[in-house]
């Protein structure tokens, strides 16, 4: 059976929130062709991340902690321009920038040790949030930050937006709420530095049905 088809029926089954302590079982480092990204495990065979991280040729290394080490294959990516994060960057407006879901699915080759939870809901204005993530140099890293809105007038995508200062190889990273479930996963960050765009949870998991539909 197809094992997205699977996942989008059983997405919202929810299991204990892992601790702060055990959380990196679930929360993995993913390497590709000179790019270091964070991911997750949404089921034992299959991690999420972003979709510019998983635009790579090959099996996707990915450790979620000394000793336990997989590889991924790329099952679904959506098609995110690249381009239009450069235009947020420098600010410009991106009139002709129509970006999709920055999310793709990977099949892993063994099973994990811990998977996440999924948020029935998106988070609201104003809700505390937790981002565990691998910065470079492979460094784990927990960010904590607060949700303070929706939409990225840049590029019109339904972002959610927080003020936390996750750098430089947390994309793909979940964001968890106070019950330790996913809300959202990181995208990109801004140009100060003081906020992340990530990908609201209601995205994924719309984006996951879609993806199983189309096998």
């Amino acid at each position: 059976m197809n094992p997205l088809a699977v996942l989008a029926v059983v997405a919202t089954v929810f299991a204990a929130a892992p601790s702060v302590d055990d959380i990196w079982g679930a929360v993995p480092l993913v390497q590709g062709n000179q790019i270091s990204c964070s991911g997750w495990m949404m089921a034992s065979n299959l991690l999420v991340t972003n979709s510019h991280c998983a635009r790579v040729v090959g099996q996707m290394k990915i450790a979620s902690f000394p000793g336990f080490r997989m590889t991924g294959a790329v099952v679904r990516y959506t098609e995110w321009r690249p381009q239009c994060a450069a235009e947020l960057s420098t600010g410009d407006q991106a009139a002709d920038c129509h970006l999709r879901a920055d999310v793709a699915f990977l099949q892993t080759s063994r099973q994990a040790v811990l998977v996440l939870d999924v948020s029935l809901t998106d988070a609201l204005v104003g809700e505390a949030v937790t981002i565990p993530n691998h910065q470079l140099l492979r460094e784990r890293d927990i960010v904590d930050g607060v949700v303070i809105g929706y939409g990225d007038l840049h590029t019109g995508e339904d972002m959610m937006v927080i003020r936390s200062s996750a750098g430089s190889g947390a994309s793909g990273s979940p964001v968890l709420n106070a019950d330790g479930r996913v809300v959202g996963m990181l995208s990109r960050r801004s140009v100060d530095g003081t906020h992340n765009f990530a990908v609201p949870v209601s995205v994924i998991v719309a984006e996951l049905k879609r993806a199983a539909r189309s096998q």
